[in-house]
């Protein structure tokens, strides 16, 4: 998937195409960039500057069977204008219409303290790299909300702290005790 707001390119292009076609409720953006590939290239980077973050309330997880007959259909679109140079949308043709959803059982979030945000790592490595207080503060803040009954949350929160070099060394000399401990 293409994630918008990761993306650089001429706004003309998607003009020149028509933007959006709403009749994919829930992947217009997915049939946007199969149209796009159709007349332009484009590059992927082979870097990750950008996370998405899903959760059980999410859209994409709540909507998932529409998202999944959408997407399809926009692939199937998408080879047909390979094929014969139009989709049924371009003839004027009727959307198909997706079956009946099942509903989808009710997630709950985990409770306060009980999991660790690893989502977070990349964005709270970099307030402290970059010395943002305030925002250190406010990422770690959440952090400890969600996990603060977890170790793995405190050593998320300490080791780009404490430094690199530090982390190595004292690994080492954990590994050495244990070392020790199991030759007795």
């Amino acid at each position: 998937p293409v994630i918008h707001a990761t993306v650089m390119m001429k706004t003309g292009m998607v003009k020149d195409l028509g933007g959006y076609r709403t009749e994919f409720l829930t992947s217009e953006d997915v049939d946007l960039w199969l149209r796009i590939l159709d007349k332009h290239r484009i590059a992927v980077l082979n870097q990750c500057y950008y996370f998405v973050r899903l959760n059980p309330t999410s859209a994409t997880v709540r909507h998932q069977s529409s998202v999944n007959f959408y997407r399809e259909l926009a692939l199937t679109f998408a080879a047909e204008r390979r094929n014969s140079g139009s989709d049924p949308l371009m003839r004027g043709e009727n959307m198909p219409l997706p079956p009946p959803a099942e509903p989808a059982p009710e997630k709950s979030l985990p409770r306060p303290g009980t999991f660790v945000r690893d989502d977070l790592s990349f964005y709270y490595n970099i307030t402290v790299n970059a010395r943002d207080c305030v925002n250190w503060r406010k990422t770690a803040s959440i952090i400890l909300h969600n996990g603060w009954k977890k170790r793995q949350t405190y050593r998320l929160l300490l080791f780009p702290l404490i430094g690199r070099n530090l982390v190595k060394t004292g690994s080492g000399i954990k590994s050495w005790f244990r070392k020790k401990n199991h030759s007795q």
